[in-house]
């Protein structure tokens, strides 16, 4: 295998464990709710506890962290865009069944394709059609449920969606040169500082239960700490669409560890809506390395 294939079959790789590490969140939350924490009161605590371990982490191995333009970027990317997109998705469940919520938020690979071909110059293959196609049917397939909501609740959904497709844009950007670690680590404390502001505002809620504050650790390391990594450096490698598209696995492993750890039903068309966006996945896995300059 050549070095460019090889490289972006590891950022694929990296992407779609980052993506099993973001769709473990969901059972993680709901521990921390049972505990008695709100939304806002868990976001600012993973990103408070998953930004003082990646600061140790940096220290540890000496990384220089980003400046000028990256540092800015970067601070933009988690001070507005992740940080919102969370408080726009819980919230959105408040307005929303769980499956429009999802299935409106996924629209983002498609929002990322779309810009990275109108205005990055990337080109609409039939393959990357292909791919988005599959996904979003796969999405639809698997998350499935009833699609009922409020019309609040579809455009915070709907803003999420433009907030993650932008917020992977301008990684995509920013991403090149810059170490994961410090990289993810700005990404972190600017999440940390609007969850901050977020969660003094609703009333902070601690867990109350030794179970609680385990999930709340889970959600602070393996679902960010190692997923945030992860991302960005898979993203380094293969570009936003196709870390975008990748992606779409997150909601295929909440329903099956759902299943698995929770004992919730697994429908058929689960099971065929997941085998669609794996199909998906192959498809990315063996599309041609791009040539220089094209955003993939």
């Amino acid at each position: 295998m050549d070095p460019a294939r090889r490289r972006r079959l590891v950022g694929l790789l990296l992407v779609l464990a980052a993506a099993a590490s973001f769709g473990l969140m969901a059972l993680f939350a709901r521990l921390a709710y049972a505990a008695g924490m709100n939304p806002p009161s868990l976001l600012a605590l993973r990103f408070i506890i998953a930004g003082a371990c990646i600061a140790l982490m940096v220290r540890w191995r000496g990384e220089r962290m980003p400046r000028g333009r990256a540092l800015g970027g970067l601070v933009a990317m988690g001070t507005v865009f992740y940080a919102l997109v969370a408080q726009a998705y819980f919230v959105a469940l408040l307005h929303a069944s769980a499956a429009l919520v999802a299935l409106v938020l996924y629209t983002f690979p498609v929002l990322v394709m779309a810009a990275n071909i109108a205005f990055f110059g990337e080109r609409a293959t039939g393959r990357k059609l292909l791919v988005a196609l599959l996904t979003m049917l796969g999405l639809a397939t698997t998350i499935g449920g009833e699609l009922r909501g409020e019309w609040l609740g579809i455009g915070l959904a709907l803003a999420g969606a433009f907030g993650y497709a932008a917020y992977i844009i301008v990684g995509d950007r920013l991403a090149q040169g810059v170490p994961p670690l410090p990289g993810g680590l700005v990404v972190i404390l600017g999440c940390a500082f609007t969850s901050a502001v977020f969660a003094l505002a609703a009333g902070v809620r601690l867990p109350q239960t030794a179970l609680g504050w385990a999930a709340v650790c889970g959600i602070a390391l393996l679902s960010t700490v190692f997923a945030i990594a992860a991302f960005l450096e898979g993203l380094n490698r293969v570009g936003s669409t196709t870390a975008a598209m990748a992606s779409t696995l997150e909601p295929v492993v909440t329903v099956l560890s759902a299943a698995a750890l929770l004992g919730e039903p697994l429908s058929a068309s689960t099971v065929g809506g997941g085998l669609l966006i794996v199909t998906a996945v192959i498809l990315l896995a063996r599309t041609p390395h791009p040539s220089q300059g094209v955003v993939t």
